[in-house]
């Protein structure tokens, strides 16, 4: 969607180069991104954004902030795209964790990132 709309305020000051924007569009998807959790702090969900670049098999755990782990939201083989992941501050065994910093961890082969999050009642 980025795209569409450089492309439609470029247009307005003449012809849109397509190398450009071919080039621009190669840049992005190559990456990996873990985006940062919105809201936060958070209370009672907060969504979890990521971008992958190519067919990979996906981790998105949470952790305490002394590293425990707390659950996992994500652990299949996703393509490449943008995707969104709701997160409602329950632990593994449904039980809504207490106040504090959590850490959500995306794990692929070769990448691995990791966000602050803040729970607060």
């Amino acid at each position: 969607m980025e795209f569409e709309i450089l492309i439609d305020e470029m247009s307005l000051y003449g012809p849109v180069d397509d190398s450009f924007v071919k080039e621009k569009n190669v840049a992005v998807h190559r990456q990996f991104t873990l985006h940062q959790n919105y809201p936060n702090p958070f209370n009672p969900v907060t969504q979890i954004s990521y971008s992958l670049s190519e067919l990979q098999n996906v981790t998105l755990n949470i952790f305490n902030s002394s590293g425990q782990w707390i659950t996992k939201l994500i652990d299949k083989q996703q393509g490449p795209g943008e995707y969104i992941v709701q997160w409602d501050g329950r632990d593994n065994r449904g039980s809504i964790v207490s106040n504090g910093i959590y850490l959500c961890k995306l794990e692929c082969e070769g990448f691995s990132q990791t966000c602050k999050m803040i729970f607060m009642k």
